[in-house]
C-alpha cells in the first residue's frame, strides 16, 4: 500500500543522523525504496557542508558522492566549499591544510567541482600542476569562462550554472520613495521562502532609478536610467551584474 509505504520512509526519515545514513541506505536499497532513498539524499544535500566532515561520509559509495556533487540541491555557501567537500572524501583535513593532496591521480570528484563559478586563482595553482587528465581539461573549459566574461552569458554549460533550484525578484537601486530623492546602492532580493526583502550585496555603479532591466541566462543587464546624485540627467550606460559582480559593458559621460 503506497500511503504505509510513505509513512513508514517519513517515519525512518524523522530519526535520521549522520550515524545511520549508510544503514538506512541499505534498508532502501534492500527494499526497492526509492522514496526513501530520495529522502535520505534531500537530508545530505540540506547539510552537506556538515556531513562531509564526518566518517560516515567517506564510507558512502563513490557513485553516490558523485551523484551529490553533480546535484542542483546540494546546500553549500560557495562553490569553494564544495571543491573542500570533495576533497576530504579522499583526503583528512590536515592534509588539505598542508597540501598534501597527490595530483598523480586526480580524485574524480573534483571533477564535479563548478570551477567557473570560483575565483580563477583559486584553482590555477591547481590547474598548472596537473598533467594531461579529465580534469585538467574541466580547469581549462573554467579558465576559458573566466578569461572571456563578456562571452559568458553564451558559454553557458551545466559547470557554469549556479546551484538553487529558486526563483526569485531581484530589485536594483532606485527611490526609496515617491517624495525621497535619495537613492539605495543595494541589490535586494524577494526570498521565495520567507517573503522578506533580503539585501543580495552592493551596487558597484553609480546611483540610478527607472533602469532598463533584461535578463539572459541568469545574467542581469541593467540599461540607461536616471542618475538623480548629481541633478536629474539621463545615464548611457550599460551594467550586467551575475554572482556578486558588476561589468560596466558601455559608458560614455
Amino acid at each position: 500500500i503506497p500511503e504505509v509505504i510513505d509513512f513508514c520512509c517519513d517515519f525512518l526519515v524523522s530519526w535520521i543522523d549522520d550515524d545511520n545514513i549508510i544503514e538506512l541506505y541499505r534498508l532502501a536499497e534492500h527494499y526497492s525504496l526509492t522514496q526513501l532513498s530520495n529522502k535520505i539524499d534531500l537530508y545530505i544535500l540540506q547539510n552537506f557542508l556538515n556531513i562531509s566532515k564526518t566518517v560516515t561520509y567517506r564510507r558512502l559509495p563513490l557513485a553516490k558522492v558523485q551523484s551529490l556533487l553533480s546535484s542542483d540541491k546540494l546546500h553549500a555557501n560557495s562553490e569553494n566549499e564544495v571543491y573542500e567537500a570533495a576533497l576530504l572524501y579522499h583526503y583528512s583535513q590536515e592534509e588539505i591544510d598542508k597540501d598534501q593532496v597527490s595530483l598523480h591521480d586526480p580524485p574524480k570528484l573534483l571533477e564535479m567541482v563548478r570551477f567557473a563559478l570560483i575565483e580563477q586563482h583559486t584553482f590555477q595553482k591547481l590547474y598548472n600542476r596537473l598533467s594531461p587528465c579529465p580534469l585538467k581539461e574541466v580547469l581549462a573549459d573554467a579558465l576559458a569562462y573566466h578569461q572571456n566574461e563578456i562571452l559568458q552569458p553564451v558559454l553557458q554549460t551545466p559547470q557554469t550554472q549556479l546551484r538553487s533550484e529558486f526563483h526569485c525578484v531581484v530589485g536594483f537601486g532606485g527611490m526609496y520613495s515617491s517624495q525621497d530623492e535619495d537613492l539605495s546602492d543595494e541589490v535586494k532580493f524577494l526570498n521565495p521562502l520567507t517573503q522578506e526583502w533580503r539585501t543580495l550585496t552592493q551596487a558597484q555603479m553609480p546611483k540610478m532609478s527607472n533602469q532598463g532591466i533584461a535578463v539572459l541566462n541568469n545574467f542581469a543587464y541593467l540599461v540607461g536610467g536616471d542618475n538623480n546624485t548629481s541633478g536629474y540627467r539621463a545615464e548611457v550606460s550599460c551594467w550586467r551584474y551575475a554572482i556578486f559582480t558588476f561589468l560596466s559593458l558601455y559608458f560614455t559621460g
